[in-house]
């Protein structure tokens, strides 16, 4: 078993082991906004270790694209000496917040508590942060230990900021999405514009294949909360659990197009 995948599995395993011993402890902890407010998108409660089935078993699609990323990655490394594989510290996070959305939104699902709902966020930071901390790594030459610092110290603070304004994890989220597509548009500038040390290259085609599949995600999200034209409380079929699906595919659709990053010219900055 390669290190990315190893490192990636026990990430799920730790993740899915503290996920099961809490949903057999009851869930304990406050009930989420959501409950209070009457849309904890749509899915009707139902009492039992998960609250929502739908909503918290289309959630292994992120586990299986962690694993396949992880896997993928490391025959992909003896292949090509592309950067994003030259080193296998950046796949293997990549793999690993792919894998722990699975799990990390499970707390949420699985038991629509308010701590459940800050551990969603979590595994969202670390998924966009990663994304958006890569650009500027790769744009601007960072080091491996300023790439890691910044990011760890971002996803650190913004999880603080969502423990004292819950509210405000989701809107994080949006703002942190925003800035990394932010820098999507630098791929492919020539050195120099707004500092850039490192012009990049990578086939566009699957970055707009993310776009494609999130637009449509987020069509099926809006219509998924209660009073939405996919709203169907008690059904099996849930909007929000094919809104899982979609961001698990588009998730995957991102690994080609790191794994495609090709540096065209660089200058010391």
């Amino acid at each position: 078993m390669s290190r990315q995948v190893a490192i990636t599995a026990v990430v799920v395993a730790a993740s899915i082991g503290l996920c099961t011993a809490f949903a057999l402890a009851g869930w304990p902890g406050a009930p989420n906004a959501c409950v209070i407010a009457g849309d904890c998108y749509c899915e009707a409660s139902r009492s039992g270790l998960v609250a929502q089935p739908a909503n918290t078993w289309s959630l292994i699609g992120f586990v299986l694209a962690g694993l396949w990323i992880a896997r993928r990655s490391h025959r992909d490394r003896f292949r090509t000496p592309l950067p994003f594989l030259r080193n296998s510290l950046y796949p293997t996070i990549y793999a690993s917040s792919v894998a722990f959305m699975g799990p990390g939104a499970a707390f949420f699902h699985a038991s629509l508590t308010e701590w459940g709902g800050a551990v969603d966020v979590l595994s969202m930071l670390f998924w966009v942060c990663f994304l958006l901390y890569y650009n500027l790594r790769s744009l601007y030459g960072w080091t491996d230990r300023r790439f890691l610092v910044t990011y760890l110290l971002t996803v650190a603070a913004t999880a603080l900021w969502r423990a004292f304004f819950p509210s405000a994890g989701l809107l994080a989220f949006a703002a942190l999405h925003t800035a990394w597509i932010g820098t999507e548009f630098l791929v492919g500038a020539r050195l120099g514009r707004l500092g850039i040390t490192h012009e990049l290259r990578r086939q566009r085609r699957y970055f707009w294949g993310y776009i494609a599949t999130n637009l449509f995600a987020l069509a099926i999200w809006s219509q998924s909360h209660a009073g939405g034209l996919l709203c169907q409380p008690t059904s099996i079929l849930q909007g929000h659990a094919l809104w899982h699906v979609l961001n698990a595919i588009a998730a995957t659709l991102l690994y080609p197009y790191l794994r495609s990053e090709a540096v065209l010219q660089r200058r010391d900055a």
